[in-house]
């Protein structure tokens, strides 16, 4: 597993625990986060901010159960899908996002930003509001929300710049000595 995905498992871990056997989803997860985030400069964030704000809605809005994850369970009378739990017009645009995480993530991001736009005049902890109340106004949903990727932003700006890319840190005994444990970073405030 790539480095920046074992950061990803304990920081989403850290946010809504991981059954043993869901951290290989989870990193799955982490990595269509990344590749969708690649194909973005929201507010030119890097790949992995973007990446930790699509991240840190998901865990709120599907506390990344598999069930939604597959698209077995839908949210809002079956409006709101994937892990974004996003609401789509047609049905099928919603089938087309409940089979795809990538897909669910581009539009999950089209969402924030519209919201981030739409919702400017607030105060910056306020602008989900669009996205997790539908309307601007200010919301403690909102805020949590803003909350949680704010605080997951500065952790993978701690994270990235200390790893050391030759140290594995699975077999090498002194790899706490340059690798910062995503397990004991509270995100959660």
């Amino acid at each position: 597993m790539h480095d920046i995905l074992l950061f990803f498992v304990g920081l989403m871990s850290s946010w809504v625990p991981a059954a043993h056997n869901d951290t290989t989803r989870y990193a799955s997860i982490a990595q269509d986060a990344l590749d969708v985030s690649a194909e973005s400069d929201w507010l030119g964030f890097s790949a992995e901010e973007t990446a930790v704000v699509l991240l840190s809605i998901a865990s709120f809005e599907s506390g990344f159960r598999a069930d939604i994850d597959k698209g077995k369970v839908r949210g809002d009378g079956g409006k709101s899908v994937c892990l974004g739990q996003v609401q789509l017009p047609t049905r099928a645009k919603r089938e087309q996002v409940a089979a795809s995480r990538k897909e669910c993530f581009r539009v999950m991001l089209e969402r924030v930003a519209a919201s981030w736009d739409w919702c400017h005049k607030l105060p910056l902890s306020e602008r989900l509001s669009g996205y997790t109340v539908g309307k601007c106004v200010k919301s403690k949903t909102s805020r949590k929300y803003t909350r949680r990727l704010l605080d997951g932003i500065d952790a993978v700006n701690e994270f990235l710049p200390v790893v050391d890319w030759d140290v594995d840190p699975l077999t090498d005994p002194d790899a706490d000595l340059y690798w910062p444990d995503p397990m004991h970073i509270d995100a959660r405030k």
